[in-house]
């Protein structure tokens, strides 16, 4: 249900299934199951998917408007431009970083396009902690970071151990650019890479890419 969802374009419930489908295959792996805590999960995701069911309408699916769009030929610039700060101010971001300097930048760069809901952290630790509620399109995360460094972030959710879909894009943002550091990160996993310092016009890219890619079927990008 989870894909089918997503693929038609309804990203929210599609997480929400998502997070149901892992909580029950994680309760099915379990020698040792509580099914009353596990009710009461299934219970609250339901609650959740009827409460976005209001929401699947054609006007509400990304995919849908986008086809709809791209049947126009003539779109021009402007329109363009609208259709991308449409993106961003529907999206959820969420940025981890462990230097106070790094998430005012960030933190401004992203205010300023437009982005829809920001959540700031300053570790993995507290994104895990974070993602409990608050479900993120895109993660943008410090390599370096303790507790809990990026690539540990990853790991979890990409091990579908976070509350979160697993396959939620993450963006990498580090000082180190170096060939060791690239060929860690383009095999962790990560949708993108991006080196210390960046423009707003680059962070704004990368997130417009990512953000109409959100199965990953884009390689690993560096910028």
């Amino acid at each position: 249900m989870s894909g089918a969802a997503q693929c038609m374009g309804f990203r929210a419930l599609g997480r929400e299934f998502s997070r149901a489908e892992e909580r029950l295959a994680r309760a099915i792996k379990s020698p040792k199951v509580n099914f009353d805590d596990l009710y009461e999960a299934l219970i609250m995701r339901l609650d959740k998917i009827e409460d976005l069911m209001d929401e699947v309408t054609p006007e509400h699916s990304r995919l849908i408007s986008n086809d709809l769009l791209s049947e126009d030929d003539e779109l021009n610039a402007s329109d363009k431009g609208s259709v991308e700060e449409a993106v961003l101010q529907s999206s959820r971001i969420l940025v981890a970083d462990d230097d106070p300097y790094v998430r005012e930048i960030l933190q401004n760069y992203l205010q300023d396009m437009g982005v829809g809901e920001l959540e700031i952290r300053t570790s993995g630790l507290e994104v895990l902690q974070a993602l409990k509620s608050f479900a993120p399109d895109v993660i943008i995360t410090d390599w370096n970071m303790a507790p809990v460094t990026g690539k540990e972030l990853l790991n979890t959710i990409r091990a579908g151990e976070a509350e979160i879909d697993s396959s939620t894009p993450v963006i990498f943002f580090t000082a180190n650019n170096d060939k060791l550091s690239r060929m860690q990160i383009e095999h962790s996993g990560a949708d993108h890479f991006l080196t210390k310092p960046v423009s707003p016009k680059v962070l704004r890219t990368t997130l417009l890419r990512v953000l109409s890619d959100p199965f990953g079927t884009l390689s690993v990008r560096f910028g």
